[in-house]
């Protein structure tokens, strides 16, 4: 085989995402491919050809990250015990924090503070909290209160979202109370199927 043969066989051949998928080829043995605009525009994937696999069933590797900047989280190569325990993304915003897992699971925190609150007798809507982060499905909260002692308050929500957290106080008692109290609002769910 001619050095010129050689060369072009194991040149890398570069080309857009859009024409790979469309030609389907499938690249000789150790052939580098070069993959651009297949995320977004700029990204820069490779490919290594094996002689018998078509462009499309190749693994891709290089460009991980989102047109955002972050990591797709679907392109983590966790393996091994690591893989459900390896946090994928945390964050905060004025919602609150989050953590999101590998395994999908992600914990929403609500930064409480002090607040009064007048509470006629019934149920009262106190406050639509906003997660942080969204979940694919309702998840599972849990909701307390401390401070303005009272054994005629509860803490109740209805129609949880994927979203937000609808939160009530309930007052048994007989009268209208006043009481400053710090809400505390933990949501456990999956932010990816």
């Amino acid at each position: 085989m001619s050095n010129a043969r050689e060369n072009r066989m194991t040149a890398p051949t570069r080309d857009t995402h859009a024409n790979w998928t469309t030609n389907n080829p499938v690249l000789p043995e150790g052939v580098l491919g070069i993959v651009k605009d297949r995320r977004y525009s700029g990204s820069v994937e490779y490919i290594v050809g094996d002689g018998v696999t078509a462009y499309s069933a190749l693994k891709k590797f290089g460009d991980v990250h989102r047109a955002d900047g972050k990591i797709d989280p679907n392109e983590l190569c966790i393996v091994g015990a690591l893989g459900a325990g390896a946090i994928i993304e945390s964050g905060s915003n004025s919602n609150g924090s989050y953590t999101k897992w590998a395994d999908g699971t992600m914990v929403c925190i609500n930064a409480p503070i002090l607040i009064g609150y007048y509470i006629p007798q019934g149920a009262t809507l106190v406050g639509q909290w906003p997660y942080p982060a969204s979940f694919v499905s309702s998840p599972v909260i849990s909701v307390t209160y401390e401070g303005g002692s009272s054994d005629y308050i509860r803490v109740a929500t209805t129609d949880v979202s994927p979203t937000h957290l609808p939160v009530w106080l309930v007052n048994t008692y007989t009268q209208p109370l006043t009481l400053t109290i710090r809400l505390s609002e933990i949501a456990i769910g999956q932010w990816k199927a």
